[in-house]
C-alpha cells in the first residue's frame, strides 16, 4: 500500500471517528437535558457519557494514525 493510500485510509477512519464522537456528544447532551427535566435516570446519562469518552479515545487513536501516515511512518 502506498503512503498516499495509507493517508486516505487514515483520513477516512479519522473522519468516521470524529462524526461518531460528535453524534455521541449530542446524545449525551440530550440525555443530560432529559435528566434535568426528570425524564431519564442518572445511569442513562452516565452510560451516554462513557460512550462519548470511548469515542473520543477512538478518534484520538485515528488522529495519531493519520499524523503518522502523513509523516511517512
Amino acid at each position: 500500500m502506498s503512503n498516499t493510500d495509507r493517508i486516505r485510509q487514515a483520513q477516512r477512519a479519522y473522519d468516521q471517528a470524529a462524526a461518531r464522537s460528535k453524534e455521541l456528544g449530542r446524545i449525551h447532551d440530550r440525555a443530560d437535558d432529559a435528566l434535568t427535566a426528570g425524564k431519564t435516570s442518572q445511569v442513562k446519562v452516565w452510560k451516554a457519557w462513557q460512550d462519548f469518552l470511548a469515542s473520543v479515545e477512538v478518534m484520538n487513536a485515528a488522529k495519531s494514525a493519520l499524523d503518522q501516515a502523513k509523516a511517512g511512518r
